[in-house]
């Protein structure tokens, strides 16, 4: 799959921060399900929370640019995730677990997607390893490749 359009888009200021690798990695669901987690008890969480341990991996592809592609599942009338699943067995059914979902951050407007439509996006990974609130994996900035 061609990524250059994509990447072409790439504002200047992004190509030269040092955080931010304009080069494109595919990720898949195989490396994001890779995860570990660790229990931990916070002021929040006296009971305990599970902390994901994001593997080495996907440490070293943070800020760095991904494609990936996915089910896309509605979060409400402006934001979307993206599942490894389709809706009936995504992680909010019980049928998967936290780390086969990514929030997705649009770069420009918020597209109007169908649930379970099959997407292909290229944008910044990111993850989330101590609050429990959020998703562990985000991709911000995204495009839509393919739809």
């Amino acid at each position: 799959m061609d990524t250059s359009r994509a990447i072409d888009d790439i504002s200047e200021t992004e190509k030269r921060s040092p955080k931010i690798s304009k080069d494109t990695v595919k990720l898949g669901w195989q490396l994001l399900a890779n995860i570990d987690y660790v229990e931990e008890k916070t002021e929040d969480y006296p009971g305990g929370v599970l902390n994901p341990i994001i593997n080495f991996q996907l440490k070293n592809l943070k800020n760095h640019y991904i494609e990936i592609s996915g089910y896309v599942v509605p979060m409400d009338e402006n934001s979307y995730a993206l599942s490894s699943n389709v809706m009936s067995a995504c992680f909010f059914c019980g049928m998967a677990g936290p780390e086969s979902v990514m929030g997705i951050q649009f770069k420009n407007d918020t597209p109007s997607l169908k649930t379970d439509q099959y997407i292909s996006l290229v944008g910044i990974f990111s993850y989330n390893d101590t609050n429990p609130e959020d998703w562990i994996y985000h991709i911000k900035d995204a495009k839509i490749l393919k739809k």
